[in-house]
């Protein structure tokens, strides 16, 4: 019981970090976290768009790695 509720945290600090290296723009770092994150939970929406904007050219993809929507980052509770 408790762990999957440990996997859905760790899947979840994973994304955030793989989020916080794409703002630093350390995008090859970021995806093997993402990745990660994506094995525990393949269809999160959070990840998968992290991951997609990991691969786009930085001059595109920062500019929305920067956007400051509290629903776009946060977890749904």
């Amino acid at each position: 019981e408790l762990r999957s509720y440990f996997q859905r945290e760790w899947a979840h600090a994973s994304t955030t970090l793989g989020i916080g290296l794409l703002r630093d723009r350390q995008a090859v770092e970021a995806r093997a976290y993402l990745w990660q994150s994506l094995q525990q939970y393949p269809w999160n929406p959070r990840s998968l768009s992290a991951l997609a904007l990991s691969y786009l050219p930085q001059s595109i993809a920062y500019p929305f790695i920067h956007l400051r929507n509290p629903n776009l980052l946060s977890r749904a509770r």
